[in-house]
């Protein structure tokens, strides 16, 4: 089973981060939780928050973040979620 399949059918922090490692040499762990920075209510139906790491992909920094909901997301809602959380950054 390749890293992505496994990361698709079985997703968890860890799985994440043995596909980052691999795909990106500029990975760095770093796992902060993020919770602190979403206290408003439009960010309820998440369970935590977490910094998972930073990479440089083309002379640009990245921040990977992984989120946990508690309710299913649409591809539209989960962009929107995904540019709010962004703008806290």
């Amino acid at each position: 089973m390749s890293q992505l399949t496994n990361l698709i059918n079985q997703y968890s922090n860890k799985n994440l981060i043995a596909f980052l490692r691999d795909k990106l040499p500029s990975f760095k762990l770093d796992d902060e939780n993020l919770d602190y920075l979403f206290q408003e209510g439009i960010f309820d139906k998440y369970e935590s928050i977490e910094k998972v790491g930073e990479a440089t992909i083309n002379k640009d920094d990245v921040i990977i973040i992984a989120s946990e909901t508690t309710e299913p997301l649409t591809e539209r809602t989960g962009k929107k979620n995904q540019y709010e959380i962004a703008k806290k950054f």
